[in-house]
């Protein structure tokens, strides 16, 4: 029961919907058992991340990481690891983000799977702490690590370590993180000019997204596929992009994740 209220809350949260999602994870971080405290710190900490609220998610995440830890819950370190990695990323603090990298991949190499389950019917505490398997927790770790990369703008770097990530993202079943492996090669793509390469796919990405319902990942398919429209001198389409963007905004019931959005929307629709 308390991993079918943790579903429902990721779902609200990926849909654009932290509060709501918040309101149900609260009272599951005081759980007796501890998976389910776990579980929720690292859900809240990915709500204030995609707030930028960077401190408040560290906080979640090294608190779940703790308890964890302290329970030998092995297997579940290497995405808590992550998250924090993609926290430090977030921040624009590099070089620790590189260093939580590099050991969640350390983390998924020796511990194998991790992470929460994916399947509906799926329970905490039959064994297995998920069904995502290795190749999907390397590959969205790697995936991560590539983006990191392009940020610091080492492009050479990115697309090697992307290289190792889609393979192993196109083989697993979890459909979600193909989602995000596919939005994140192809801001690669974009600072690399790949332009029409680029738009290929995230015609895929903003499709998946849609299909799967989740609205935070749709908006910054939509964001990235108007500026590659921008390049390619499509400026109808790309205010499309970025009109669509002011839509499903709408359904958002975070004013600071409207904010964090609204900021850029009204620079790209002035071009």
């Amino acid at each position: 029961m308390s991993q079918s209220l943790i579903n429902k809350a990721n779902n609200l949260r990926d849909s654009g919907q932290p509060q709501a999602s918040r309101k149900i994870l609260a009272p599951l971080t005081k759980a007796k058992d501890f998976r389910v405290a776990v579980n929720a710190y690292d859900s809240l900490g990915i709500g204030y991340l995609n707030e930028n609220e960077f401190g408040k998610a560290n906080e979640c995440y090294k608190t779940s990481l703790k308890i964890a830890e302290e329970n030998k819950w092995y297997e579940r370190l290497s995405g808590i690891t992550r998250n924090i990695a993609i926290c430090y990323k977030n921040a624009k603090k590099y070089s620790q983000a590189e260093k939580w990298f590099l050991q969640a991949i350390e983390y998924v190499k020796k511990y194998s799977d991790e992470g929460f389950p994916t399947l509906p019917d799926a329970r905490i505490g039959t064994g297995r702490s998920g069904q995502a398997g290795k190749n999907a927790s390397l590959g969205i770790t790697y995936s991560k690590l590539g983006l990191l990369y392009c940020d610091m703008k080492l492009y050479r770097k990115s697309a090697l370590v992307f290289a190792k990530a889609m393979p192993l993202l196109n083989k697993s079943k979890h459909d979600y993180w193909k989602l995000i492996g596919n939005i994140d090669r192809c801001h690669l793509l974009y600072h690399t000019k790949k332009y029409k390469e680029a738009q290929k796919w995230l015609e895929y990405a903003i499709t998946d997204a849609l299909a799967q319902d989740k609205e935070y990942k749709l908006i910054e398919a939509l964001l990235l596929a108007g500026d590659v429209e921008l390049k390619l001198k499509n400026k109808l389409k790309a205010q499309q992009c970025f009109l669509w963007v002011k839509e499903v905004l709408k359904i958002s019931d975070s004013p600071k994740l409207t904010k964090k959005f609204e900021v850029a929307l009204k620079e790209k629709l002035r071009l």
